[in-house]
């Protein structure tokens, strides 16, 4: 055994003659099998099915070795990668009838479930409480190639994969070179052509494509493995913490420090089969909530973070002085974090919670930042703001402007959109703005129309504002869309609650 994995194991010289060294044998045994109760007692409960069969007014029954965790009567659990939900009826725990069964057990389970029959189930099926499922096809490992083999294992061979009563077909991906020499390790994913339920530290064992030969073994680091960037120098580093770490206490510290965008605690639930209300967490650890559910950051790299948020606004502000600011998708595309949008939006919310940010509508912009026009948008504006505001009720279009102005009606168009967002006019329809002043003065002659009937009179506000019906109607749904009126079916109200409304009825 020198060669191989036991070269360091105890050893205990016995006679079943004398029965000398049969009592230290029984120590040593009932030693470890205190360890493995240990460690068997976290996490869910496990089974890899080996035989199902039919027993005559108890129904279905399946037997395997449980792996981790226990098993009560009248538990439920789910059934293989579909998760069909079953209740465990009865069983048996080492060919004893028993209320509970544990890790390290041969265990027989008396299961039941709508449209149960024994051909629904299979060996290499999963029982496991429902928390715990989450098959997957991509595993993370380090594998390690029999020092016997006479020719080296190639990057993406066929391989067969073993783990519990399972068999899966898989392609091997090596993550550290494109060659594996006999005797060596190295970090692999595993692209699994059927789902495999594999937790962190689970043994299996590769074979060649025709299943005659084993290639050697792997420990499992990540069974929800990234399709990207699997190579990478973060990865790669964030595996050999998976390699190294005994448990998820050992491991968490050094992954929340390499996992830029946080870690999803479900995930690390099912990667190490350690249910939360069982963690401690380190100090530096912090929960945030997500509209997708909670991720764990360090709070050194979430004040880092808030931090990237505000000095990429502030490039923004620099580059793009006469905008007040991107909204949300924008600012994250411009900043460019190694985090998801539902991380990046309660980042934002938390920013804005602190006033370290601020909103204009949709806009975001540092507190201190104001919009500066450049010369030629200002010398142009000076020149428009007139002729917006002589046309009162029916102001010039853009093309008017422009031709009036002989420029280009891009030109015109852009710059009173970017006026739309400071809110100095009103785009209420296409290439019609008006002022700021202008639209007030309306909203006043609305609103004091209401105060003779609560409905809104098209032909009123038409007689009050001299124009057309067609552009008073587009006036009156611009309204709408700004909340100060309510269109029901024919009718129009004003809406009590707008800012425009209250602002009137306190003056």
């Amino acid at each position: 055994l020198a060669a191989g994995p036991y070269a360091k194991a105890r050893q205990f010289p016995v006679s079943s003659i004398t029965g000398q060294g049969i009592e230290v044998l029984r120590r040593a045994l009932l030693e470890a099998e205190v360890r493995v109760r240990q460690r068997s007692a976290r996490g869910g409960f496990r089974l890899a099915v080996d035989r199902a069969f039919a027993v005559t007014g108890a129904g279905v029954v399946v037997t395997g070795t449980a792996l981790a965790g226990r098993i009560s009567a009248g538990d439920t659990l789910l059934l293989g990668k579909a998760g069909k939900p079953v209740r465990v009826r009865g069983l048996h725990a080492q060919n004893q009838v028993a209320l509970v069964a544990e890790a390290g057990q041969r265990v027989a389970l008396n299961i039941s479930a709508e449209r149960l029959a024994v051909e629904h189930v299979h060996r290499g099926d999963w029982l496991v409480p429902e928390w715990l499922h989450a098959p997957s096809v991509r595993v993370d490992i380090e594998f390690c190639l029999l020092p016997g083999e006479t020719r080296l294992f190639e990057h993406f061979s066929a391989v067969h994969v073993h783990l519990g009563t399972q068999d899966v077909t898989a392609r091997v991906a090596l993550l550290e070179g494109e060659t594996l020499a006999a005797g060596q390790r190295m970090f692999a994913q595993l692209l699994l052509n059927a789902p495999l339920q594999a937790v962190h530290g689970d043994r299996l064992v590769l074979r060649d494509q025709r299943a005659q030969r084993t290639l050697g073994g792997g420990k499992v680091l990540d069974p929800f493995a990234p399709s990207r960037q699997r190579r990478s120098e973060q990865r790669l580093r964030q595996l050999q913490v998976l390699r190294d770490a005994d448990g998820l206490e050992e491991a968490l510290p050094a992954l929340l420090a390499s996992a830029l965008g946080g870690l999803d605690p479900q995930r690390l639930e099912r990667q190490f089969n350690r249910q939360r209300d069982t963690w401690l967490l380190p100090n530096d650890a912090m929960v945030v909530a997500t509209r997708q559910g909670p991720l764990l950051f360090s709070q050194g790299q979430w004040q880092a973070l808030r931090q990237q948020v505000l000095e990429q606004l502030a490039r923004f502000h620099e580059q793009e002085p006469d905008q007040l600011g991107p909204d949300r998708d924008r600012l994250r595309r411009f900043a460019a974090l190694p985090l998801e949008r539902p991380a990046f939006v309660s980042l934002l919310d938390e920013l804005l919670n602190d006033e370290m940010i601020a909103s204009s509508g949709p806009w975001l912009h540092l507190p201190d930042h104001k919009v500066q026009l450049s010369a030629v948008d200002s010398a142009l504006w000076e020149r428009l703001q007139p002729k917006l505001l002589a046309g009162e009720y029916d102001p010039p279009w853009v093309r008017t402007l422009a031709t009036e102005e002989q420029c280009a009606e891009a030109d015109v168009r852009l710059l009173l959109r970017k006026l739309a967002r400071l809110g100095l006019v009103h785009q209420v329809v296409r290439d019609l703005f008006y002022p700021e002043v202008t639209l007030r003065r309306m909203a006043e002659l609305l609103l004091r129309q209401a105060n003779d009937t609560p409905v809104v009179q098209v032909a009123a506000f038409r007689d009050m504002l001299g124009i057309g019906r067609k552009r008073s109607v587009q006036i009156l749904e611009y309204f709408d869309r700004i909340g100060l009126t309510r269109r029901v079916a024919d009718q129009r109200y004003i809406r009590a609650d707008s800012a425009l409304a209250q602002h009137q009825a306190r003056h």
